[in-house]
């Protein structure tokens, strides 16, 4: 791939300038480092907006292409893009295993109804022991309420 001079800049279209960031023999890392060149030219068409007021002129974006289309910028480009699709095609780190609470919980709390690992399989010890909470409170309500509020016959 034989590099342009920065004259050349100016009568470079889209369809050559992405034939620079991505030859054929590029793949995918090409595609990648001319969607990460796209990027940084509408960030720095909003980054001059923003501190000018206005879109920048002809003059500006060519200046901005003439630095971006250097061989040193193009290869910092491929390897940023080689360096995003390694880490996309790294085999994704498992999650850390989720600690066990203590055998101290929380009274009302009590063990989780769900195994955390395996969010289909019901916990039956977590279940009934908050079932049995519920027993107890329901049990302790109707006491509470037969002794305050219901008169001996």
């Amino acid at each position: 791939m034989s590099e342009t001079s920065p004259g050349d800049v100016e009568s470079l279209d889209e369809a050559a300038l992405l034939a620079r960031f991505a030859p054929e023999e590029a793949g995918p890392a090409g595609l990648v480092a001319y969607a990460l060149h796209r990027r940084a030219l509408f960030a720095f068409r909003g980054e001059f907006a923003r501190r000018t007021g206005n879109a920048p002129s002809a003059e500006a974006e060519q200046a901005f292409l003439i630095s971006e289309t250097t061989p040193a910028r193009l290869a910092a480009y491929r390897e940023e893009a080689a360096r995003q699709l390694g880490a996309a095609t790294a085999k994704p780190v498992a999650p850390a295993t989720p600690r066990r609470r203590a055998w101290w919980m929380p009274v009302l709390g009590g063990p989780p109804m769900l195994v955390p690992d395996q969010p289909d399989k019901v916990n039956w010890r977590g279940l009934l022991y908050r079932l049995g909470m519920l027993l107890l409170a329901v049990i302790a309500t109707s006491l509470l309420l037969r002794a305050l509020f219901v008169r001996p016959l």
